[in-house]
């Protein structure tokens, strides 16, 4: 059943809550119940503590390496996700689904404190594919991947970002959503789309969806030397983002608004929807190639350090070494954390951002 959330109780939280909050744009609005008006204060939103994040991040990970086909790693995940968004204060939503087997993503959901039934959703794909256990190749079973970058990265910084937020009242309403199935064809985000778009199973009313951010394979970018990929729909959220990242120094050459040769993620289904305002992030190794201290067996032609790497040895370590040492990881995901905390807070935080249809 879909829940119809009460506006003036929403309204005054955050007009109790706004006090503590330093304040950077305003929006009145009458209130639900007649004459009175109150005030949104939109609050700057911390900095994720990039240390912190890699520590978490890692034990992710490594405690569930073999996210795929419901073994244990795969179902251990999805736990460990719910658990984190449930400690934050979050409403978990586990939607389950069968696409060729029996899936679920796992999504933390916060109710916007004046626009509740409108919906910002950001996320990332925690379902793995490994290519390295051998079989068929008369080799003994095994598994190195912990799909640590592909996409370990985009699930932590979906988590690491809701946990951030989860306790400042957000202008729009925020699924936080970690989704399965990317690597079988995008089934996960498929499902959460048309439950919000479609087949009205989602867990509140939704009379709209703002916008989207999607993170896959991010984190190892500028000071590293692999630029940051962008792509949107929207030319408002186009500008600000790159208002953001020229704030952040990121040099014209590091940043990227270009086709992606090897496919879309899970933003696909809101970027092919012009009134969805739509944002995915990814770090651009097509030119560069990966630096690696495992070979890659067999390389696209024309495409240094590309598939199938990221399905082969995407641990940890390895993606510590792309990116230059610990010391460059830290400097890479801290700009990727800001990055995503800037847009966010333009999606859902900013109540003077107007997306409007301005394709991009």
């Amino acid at each position: 059943m879909r829940l119809t959330v009460p506006f003036a109780a929403l309204a005054l939280a955050t007009l109790a809550f706004a006090g503590c909050l330093e304040e950077s744009k305003e929006a009145s609005l009458p209130h639900a119940g007649g004459a009175a008006t109150i005030v949104y204060e939109a609050p700057v939103l911390p900095k994720v503590d990039v240390k912190a994040f890699l520590v978490e991040h890692a034990k992710f990970v490594t405690k569930n390496p073999y996210r795929a086909n419901n073994a244990d790693g795969h179902k251990g995940a999805r736990d460990y996700i719910a658990a984190q968004f449930n400690a934050s204060g979050l409403e978990v939503w586990r939607q389950s689904f069968t696409s060729g087997i029996p899936q679920e993503n796992v999504c933390g959901l916060k109710i916007g404190a004046v626009r509740p039934t409108e919906w910002v959703v950001v996320g990332g794909h925690y379902d793995t594919t490994t290519w390295d256990d051998g079989v068929g190749r008369g080799q003994t079973s095994h598994r190195v991947s912990q799909g640590a970058y592909d996409d370990g990265s985009g699930t932590w910084m979906t988590v690491e970002i809701a946990k951030a937020v989860s306790k400042i009242p957000s202008y729009y309403s925020i699924a936080f959503c970690a989704f399965d199935g990317e690597e079988r064809g995008l089934q996960g985000s498929r499902a959460v789309y048309n439950a919000m778009k479609e087949d009205g199973k989602f867990p509140y009313e939704v009379n709209s969806t703002r916008a989207m951010l999607d993170f896959d394979m991010f984190g190892i970018c500028w000071p590293v030397r692999a630029p940051i990929y962008l792509d949107t729909n929207n030319q408002i959220l186009t500008d600000k983002i790159q208002a953001f990242r020229k704030d952040l120094k990121i040099p014209d050459e590091m940043f990227k608004k270009k086709g992606l040769t090897l496919g879309q993620s899970d933003y696909a289904h809101w970027y092919r929807d012009p009134s969805v305002a739509t944002a995915f992030f990814i770090s651009d190794f097509e030119e560069l190639g990966v630096p690696t201290p495992v070979p890659n067996p067999a390389p696209v032609p024309g495409v240094p350090g590309a598939y199938p790497f990221w399905h082969l040895s995407d641990t940890v370590e390895t993606m510590t070494v792309m990116a230059g040492g610990p010391s460059m990881l830290e400097a890479g995901f801290q700009t990727a954390l800001t990055l995503g905390m800037q847009t966010l807070n333009a999606m859902a935080f900013d109540p003077t951002a107007d997306f409007g249809t301005a394709k991009a």
